[in-house]
């Protein structure tokens, strides 16, 4: 080799070089950028082993240099900790280069201390930015809008929507969105906040998603945009609030409840005080004209007075008498249990024997009627007789009554109905029938106290369903109920 090339290409090289013999991996020159990075003694001589600068860091090399032995390869990049003569230590880009068929190899060192240190800070800032990234409260999703699915998501993120993140590029923003309505709303809704967000602005809302299973979930959203090598990506910022809304949502469905009970607490005060009050007054009046006129009248007139007197007591007392049980059905305290749906419907018309009697109704019970339902046996007799009770009472004098009960199941209810011949209800009234002493047929000699389709209202409501009247006039009527199934 010509020597001052050797000079130029080795000696003076800013590159930390030396040659090794492979065998033992014994140093065999230095140039002076060797000497200086490992401080190497040159007064010792030539003959040190390289491994005297690996300290315990001897593995990775000794795994190249066992594959250069066996003459699989003839040079190799690696890097390793190297340790100084004072003991101070620093990483170094190793590379072997074999030279020659007499196993001398040159090596080459350049310390990368500097780029390994901004590479553990690096490693280090992305371990904390994950650690809070997998640990946050909220669910985090990365998403490429590009691809249009998540590319990344933490341990929050999978709770919420019930995905893997083996699922993730299969996922796309508008499949976890609770489409109830027409989907190409939601698609323009996606497009608008993509829209934003490329103009750099971050996008918040309120939403409804829903889980992998099906299940409807209410969110708060943030969007927020960032780069990455120039790419645009969206981090999703989620906040599972379905038990703040639930419980908002449950705590209006009280307000309205309790508000609806106090408009039928003010109604029921009113009618109440309006309806007690006139046989009230009547019992008041007659008494008093049967003091002032006694001893002045024959005794057919005071007993006639006497019958006005007896007959508004008992009303008052049938009026008492319908207000405490139309307050006792409430929805406190109420328990729900298998109920025998014809043992039911026997023991009604078993007690109203001797009224059906009486009249001459033929009373029809559907086939098909559910073996067993499900509610409050009191409550549900109350209702049930009521309807029965008024189909009769309210019969056309012209026809035997007929009363039908019917049954259709639905998905979530039970619908029941009872359907009679008789004198009808007129239309504008439809509204007002089921509100507490409200009375279809005032011109009735039947008429009664206006509580019972109140009852069976509130009953109704009790079972989470509803009742409603279709009727007409000199016909019939038919009322139909619900209840639900999952009660």
């Amino acid at each position: 080799m010509n020597t001052s090339l050797y000079q130029v290409l080795f000696k003076k090289s800013s590159i930390a070089q030396c040659l090794l013999d492979t065998g033992s991996l014994s140093i065999l020159d230095t140039n002076t950028a060797f000497l200086d990075i490992l401080q190497y003694d040159p007064q010792n001589g030539n003959g040190q082993s390289l491994y005297k600068y690996l300290g315990l860091e001897t593995k990775v090399l000794e795994k190249y240099i066992a594959e250069v032995r066996a003459g699989h390869i003839s040079s190799f990049t690696c890097v390793m900790k190297f340790v100084r003569n004072d003991g101070s230590s620093f990483w170094g880009n190793f590379d072997f280069v074999l030279i020659n068929e007499h196993q001398v190899a040159l090596a080459a060192i350049v310390d990368i201390s500097e780029h390994k240190l901004s590479e553990h800070q690096l490693e280090d800032s992305e371990s904390k930015y994950r650690q809070l990234f997998d640990h946050s409260l909220n669910a985090i999703g990365i998403y490429d809008i590009r691809k249009h699915h998540y590319i990344d998501c933490n341990k929050r993120f999978t709770e919420i929507y019930g995905y893997e993140k083996l699922d993730l590029n299969q996922i796309s923003a508008l499949d976890i969105t609770w489409d109830v309505g027409d989907r190409n709303v939601y698609a323009l809704r996606y497009q608008d906040n993509i829209d934003r967000l490329i103009k750099g602005e971050t996008v918040s809302f309120e939403s409804s998603h829903k889980s992998k299973d099906g299940k409807q979930i209410y969110v708060e959203v943030v969007l927020i945009p960032f780069f990455r090598n120039e790419t645009m990506f969206i981090k999703q910022v989620t906040t599972d609030v379905t038990q703040k809304i639930v419980a908002r949502q449950a705590l209006k469905a009280k307000m309205e409840e309790l508000q609806a009970m106090n408009k039928e607490l003010e109604n029921f005060a009113y009618v109440t005080s309006h309806d007690l009050k006139e046989p009230l007054i009547s019992i008041i009046s007659f008494a008093k004209l049967l003091k002032r006129n006694l001893g002045n009248t024959d005794r057919k007139e005071q007993e006639k007075y006497l019958d006005y007197v007896i007959n508004a007591g008992s009303k008052l007392s049938g009026l008492i008498t319908d207000i405490l049980q139309y307050s006792l059905v409430n929805y406190e305290s109420i328990t729900f249990e298998p109920i025998v749906t014809s043992y039911l419907i026997k023991e009604i018309l078993d007690d109203l024997g001797p009224l059906i009697e009486e009249s001459g109704a033929i009373i029809k019970v559907e086939r098909g009627m559910p073996e067993i339902i499900q509610g409050n046996r009191t409550y549900l007799y109350l209702l049930f007789q009521n309807l029965i009770k008024n189909a009769i009472k309210y019969r056309d004098d012209q026809r035997r009554p007929e009363i039908n009960l019917g049954y259709q199941s639905q998905e979530e209810s039970h619908l029941f109905s009872v359907q009679d011949n008789g004198i009808g209800i007129s239309q504008e009234v439809f509204e007002d029938i089921f509100t507490i002493f409200s009375q279809a047929n005032r011109t009735s000699v039947n008429k009664g106290s206006g509580i019972g389709l109140a009852i069976c209202k509130k009953v109704a409501e009790i079972h989470h369903g509803k009742i409603w009247l279709d009727s007409t006039p000199n016909v019939g009527s038919q009322f139909t109920f619900s209840i639900s199934k999952s009660l």
